[in-house]
């Protein structure tokens, strides 16, 4: 597993529809050892690993996706101040004082810092409600350097990799570049001998704003079955909701079950993991699972559907936090799948 790589990758920007940079740097990773890679229209990075020896096999599709939530510039006002609407689903709380990252279409990067009226200044009523985006701004500190800056940039929290602990780190968009990193990564870990079928490994785009490069990269693949990698919601903090699934860092990587999954995809992950001596967790999920998983196993005519989550804390904050040991276990799971004879699993249920 190519750490720097994974930090590389997650202290780049890419906020859904753009995603060019971290996808270049995916696709330069990939080319290292993979037998093809290329990029679609859409902006979705694919890579493939096959067993030539093997006539008409069968196709796997592994999706991670590589946008992160982040915010546009939407106007500048005379004097400088930047305006901006957020891609992806923000809590305006978290923005309110954070340091930003402005990406101008040159390529360069400018700095600021997202302003509110302080706390002395709000009324008593205005206190009591939640900050909203069109109270906010983002101040570069004058309008000269603002002027480097263009409607239509995006912006991403100057956030980057936080070593905590030996296997727990923290930081911006683990939501879910750890997905395109872990897809990538099992085809490194894959013997490509023991390969009966073609597997695809996609770092999709634009999750955040519609599961909209898994549509597209589906379509365009049409695997035989298709898993998902994403994070999930770990309940092990303080207040967390452990109803909905408790779920813990370092405990193993998630296998979904649900409508949403094929029940020979989910018994076939449960039972790899337990021949393996890996440890996982289980989460249901009641309907469409909000992932990438969602579109994949209705492409076409339908895609035999798994996913496989690494827990994560902090959701959509700018300190999401993961333990490296469910990484690791993640990639060894897809990996042991993936080199696994599948024809049994294609037949209709």
């Amino acid at each position: 597993m190519n750490k720097e790589f994974l930090k590389t990758l997650l202290e780049t920007a890419s906020p859904s529809g753009y995603e060019k940079n971290a996808a270049l740097l995916w696709k330069n990773e990939a080319e290292k050892f993979t037998d093809l890679v290329y990029g679609d229209i859409h902006g979705n990075s694919i890579a493939k690993i096959a067993n030539d020896k093997m006539p008409s096999p069968a196709r796997i599709m592994l999706a991670g996706h590589i946008d992160e939530i982040g915010l546009i510039v939407s106007y500048i006002d005379p004097e400088g101040f930047i305006y901006f609407q957020t891609i992806g689903g923000w809590d305006p709380q978290v923005l309110v004082g954070q340091r930003v990252q402005i990406w101008t279409k040159d390529g360069q990067i400018a700095v600021g810092c997202v302003g509110r009226k302080p706390i002395h200044q709000l009324s008593e009523e205005a206190r009591k409600q939640v900050a909203k985006i069109e109270d906010l701004w983002i101040d570069v500190g004058s309008k000269e350097y603002a002027e480097l800056i263009s409607v239509g940039d995006c912006a991403v929290v100057d956030y980057g990799f936080l070593p905590l602990t030996r296997d727990k780190f923290a930081a911006r968009g683990i939501d879910d570049r750890i997905g395109a990193f872990v897809v990538l990564e099992t085809l490194r870990l894959i013997k490509k001998e023991k390969l009966t079928e073609v597997v695809y490994a996609v770092a999709t785009v634009q999750e955040e704003i519609g599961l909209r490069g898994a549509i597209t990269s589906a379509f365009g693949i049409n695997p035989q079955i298709g898993i998902a990698v994403d994070v999930t919601f770990a309940a092990d903090f303080p207040g967390a909701d452990k109803k909905t699934g408790d779920i813990k860092l370092g405990k193993g990587p998630v296998i979904a079950i649900g409508p949403n999954i094929t029940p020979a995809i989910h018994e076939s992950l449960v039972k790899i993991a337990e021949e393996n001596s890996i440890p996982y967790q289980i989460r249901a999920e009641a309907r469409g699972t909000g992932t990438d998983a969602n579109v994949i196993q209705l492409s076409r005519s339908g895609v035999a559907t798994g996913l496989v989550s690494i827990p994560n804390r902090y959701t959509h904050s700018p300190c999401e936090m993961i333990d490296l040991k469910d990484v690791k276990n993640a990639i060894k799971l897809l990996a042991r799948f993936c080199e696994k004879n599948i024809g049994s699993l294609l037949k209709s249920e």
